[in-house]
């Protein structure tokens, strides 16, 4: 049997930081290892600059996402400011940065992937011994130090992530197990489950991906690739 920590995720909208190309930021629909490390990392109260720190829960933590319902993609048309001398300046908030005079800002053009309504479940389990327990994990998602938000900071959650701790051979039980009450139109017959090397997860993966979600350089944005594994739930084609 395995210790697993197990919590919902959902609000009115998500983005899942897809291969951002030009201007161009696409959307996985489901949320990714560097997501939830991310979300994690926050209610515990880390902070971006404590890269080790990071990288140790990132080692520490084996993920898994059972996307309940993806909800349909959406994009939007999206504008924002950014100062001319970006590269010299570093401006301590956002404040100070737009409050440069007109001729130093730079309008960035975008179009911005979403999902609407949709619902995941998540389940972590530890890999090796790390700096946080499991059930210090659950603590902080009860009561979190840092907002959590659905990959942009304008998407919070509209459901509390319900922590529970429990013991399962799979994630794929302990799913089943922890017994979410689900809205009817949460639930689709078409899910999908994704999930990390060192979680046994109770599925038969149908495909494995290699995606840029291992942090190397978070200050930077920098991505590793790793590989993550997919299989249809409910008879999905």
């Amino acid at each position: 049997m395995t210790n697993f920590l197990i919590f919902q995720l959902y609000g009115p909208m998500a983005s899942w930081g897809g291969m951002a190309m030009g201007e161009m930021r696409p959307s996985w629909d489901f949320p990714t290892p560097s997501a939830l490390l991310g979300l994690v990392a926050g209610a515990l109260g880390l902070l971006r600059h404590e890269e080790e720190r990071l990288a140790g829960l990132h080692q520490s933590l084996a993920t898994a996402s059972l996307v309940r319902r993806a909800g349909d993609r959406l994009s939007d048309y999206h504008t924002a400011q950014s100062s001319t001398q970006s590269k010299k300046f570093s401006p301590p908030h956002r404040r100070a940065e737009v409050g440069l005079p007109r001729h130093e800002l730079n309008t960035i053009l975008s179009q911005r992937e979403y999902y609407p309504d949709q619902y995941s479940q998540i389940a972590l389990t530890l890999k090796s011994p790390g700096e946080f327990s499991l059930e210090e994990i659950a603590q902080a998602l009860a009561r979190p130090r840092l907002t959590p938000y659905l990959g942009r900071k304008a998407h919070p959650l509209a459901l509390p992530a319900s922590p529970k701790l429990l013991q399962a051979a799979t994630a794929t039980e302990a799913f089943a197990q922890a017994g979410y009450e689900i809205p009817p139109f949460f639930a689709q017959t078409k899910q999908a489950l994704y999930w990390q090397g060192g979680l046994e997860s109770g599925a038969q993966p149908r495909q494995t991906y290699r995606l840029p979600t291992l942090p190397f350089r978070r200050d930077k944005w920098l991505f590793l690739p790793e590989e993550l594994y997919y299989a249809p739930i409910n008879g999905e084609k």
